[in-house]
């Protein structure tokens, strides 16, 4: 399409041919700036996908398009929505993020049967009180606005698990916030508040919040309720910056000891100027030994790499979605003690202290309070370990049971619950470390155990090669995402970018000064594209002759197109969006969800 004149006519075409189309019609990435009148002559589709085009507004005659169940318009340049907008009334997944839109219509509140929101990335400043309408909402994504207040109707979301709200200008939230009993994950970080509705306290099912880089200064006094927090960031705030108050200090310091993982806050900070517990029984003396520490190194873990990395090693085996978890928990466990070469009595200690991890920590556990994050690490550990020899499973076992039941000194050490599930990958490291200090290993499971290692212990060499092997699978010449018609410069640009974007803000000079070193030697050719670990390959004529064929044909392409095609998603959107998406943005939010 080389003119806009064409693309409205191509348009046009494609909106006659699909007028009776009642499934799917993709018009992502083909450089569209008006939707013509006639899209609104589509009123049987039920998904539609806009994505990555420069559209700047609707026309009215889109809110013709009622059958519509998905609707992806994410990474144009609309502004407004029509008054219309507010017809489409079967939506049930509705992406709008990264666009320009300042307001959203009264009528957006007609959108009841919405089950995914995800607006973020645009300009808006206010919510129209009807947003409370929106009852059905299980995931909203409102992050990287201006918004400055919520509607007190917000507090009708009730429905709401995930709320993103991180990087606006909220200065209050309304009393009504409270209400909203069912949310899991709340990330409201990077905004002016300084306090907390009172009403906070009802939100018990809260396991991730995020409240750093803000001007908080307390916390209410319900917030003791929230005995199911997982992960509290206050980084950042006038609570970490300044002295704890005694009543903020027993606050947090009985938080920890339920098993909350409390960022911007050190562990001394929650004792007395004696270094002693005086909340706690005078007459109990039980000692922390790095608590935290097996919540903070597991924190930095991408989940998604050691996943992965993990399920290749398995044999690709599926999760089971309806694993009974105890049940599969005990029963490998009790197989990897009967494995082991030891004496009965041994086993039987053994088997003692992993009744007491399960029956104290492990089979009351709601698993679903974790992300499927955890519980497929969970079960890819596991499986992992089985496959391993007999002396990995010894040093395997015997760690996982005596660090769970050692966590704090004294006679009751036994971890938190959490704990005993990070414990599970945590314990491939020791076991790991074993292996690899003997002579004569296979070379093949030596790197193995040291790439398991480094994703385990965030070792940011080892991870710098994964996320370039991921580049690779995602670019594949057999792929939808493979290069065309692009210089090897540009596919070099793509490919520090996309390491770049994973890692958190402070250890990017690290990581950009090692792929300056690692690229130059990495091989690019369309076809055969394939990771090759850093060795240059020997190219044919032929392969040479393709490779300054397109290095010509790009030097014909304007400097904005090719910035474009950088900006452009590299992932294939997928056809409906169950929960909102949100990339890591920070050290502090890798694969936290449960």
């Amino acid at each position: 399409m080389s003119t806009n004149s064409n693309v409205e006519e191509d348009l046009e075409t494609i909106i006659d041919r699909n007028i009776n189309n009642n499934d799917r019609l993709n018009l992502s990435r083909k450089n569209i700036t008006i939707i013509p009148e006639s899209i609104g002559n589509l009123v049987n589709l039920m998904d539609l996908e806009l994505y990555n085009n420069q559209i700047t507004t609707l026309p009215e005659s889109f809110g013709n398009l009622t059958s519509l169940s998905a609707l992806n318009l994410s990474d144009n340049q609309i502004t407004t929505l029509p008054e219309s907008f507010g017809n489409l009334i079967d939506l049930n997944d509705l992406d709008l993020s990264e666009n320009q839109i300042e307001t959203l219509p009264e009528s957006f509140g007609n959108l009841t049967n919405l089950t995914g929101l995800d607006i973020h990335r645009n300009i808006l400043t206010t919510l129209p009180e009807s947003f409370g309408n929106l009852a059905n909402l299980r995931g909203l994504d409102l992050a990287n606005n201006r918004i400055t207040t919520l509607p007190e109707s917000f507090g009708n979301l009730t429905n709401l698990s995930e709320l993103l709200l991180a990087n606006n200008r909220i200065t209050t939230l309304p009393e009504s916030f409270g209400n909203l009993t069912n949310l899991t994950d709340l990330e409201i970080d990077g905004n002016l508040l300084t306090t907390l509705p009172e009403s906070f306290g009802n939100l018990t099912n809260l396991s991730n919040l995020f409240l750093g880089n803000s001007r908080i200064t307390s916390l209410p006094e319900s917030f003791g309720n929230l005995t199911n927090l997982y992960k509290l960031d206050l980084e950042d705030t006038e609570i970490s910056r300044n002295p704890l108050s005694e009543e903020m200090r027993i606050l947090l310091r009985r938080l920890e000891r339920n098993g909350t993982i409390i960022y911007g806050i050190y562990s001394d900070q929650l004792d007395d100027d004696t270094g002693e517990d005086t909340d706690e029984d005078p007459d109990e003396e039980i000692v922390q030994v790095n608590a935290r520490q097996i919540h903070e190194e597991s924190g930095k873990i991408n989940y998604d790499l050691l996943i992965s990395f993990l399920k290749e090693k398995t044999g690709n085996i599926e999760f089971p979605l309806n694993l009974v978890y105890p049940d599969y928990i005990r029963r490998n466990l009790l197989q990897f003690i009967n494995q082991l070469n030891e004496n009965e009595e041994t086993k039987q200690t053994l088997i003692r202290g992993m009744e007491n991890i399960m029956t104290q920590r492990l089979d009351g556990l709601n698993y679903n309070d974790f992300s499927i994050n955890y519980k497929k690490a969970l079960f890819y550990s596991i499986e992992f370990a089985k496959l391993q020899s007999n002396q990995f499973k010894n040093d395997y076992i015997k760690n996982f049971i005596k660090d769970c039941n050692e966590a704090y000194e004294g006679e009751d050490g036994l971890t938190c619950a959490a704990g005993a599930i990070e414990r599970f990958w945590m314990m491939l490291i020791p076991a790991c470390t074993l292996i690899t200090s003997m002579q004569g290993q296979d070379e093949d499971l030596i790197n193995t155990y040291t790439t398991l290692i480094g994703i385990l212990t965030y070792v940011k060499d080892v991870y710098i090669n994964q996320y370039i092997k991921d580049w690779y699978v995602l670019h594949k010449n057999t792929g939808d995402n493979k290069f065309v018609n692009m210089s090897e410069d540009d596919i070099k640009e793509n490919l520090k970018t996309f390491v770049l974007e994973k890692f958190p803000e402070n250890d990017k000079a690290y990581v950009e000064e090692k792929l300056n070193e690692i690229i130059p030697a990495l091989s690019f050719d369309e076809d055969d594209f394939v990771y090759n670990g850093g060795k240059k390959r020997r190219r044919s004529k032929n392969k040479t002759k393709k490779r300054k064929t397109i290095k010509r044909n790009n030097k014909t392409k304007s400097k904005s197109k090719t910035n474009k095609k950088r900006k452009s998603k590299s992932k294939k959107v997928t056809k409906k969006r169950k929960t909102i998406r949100r990339n890591n943005k920070t050290k502090r939010r890798k694969s936290i969800k449960k």
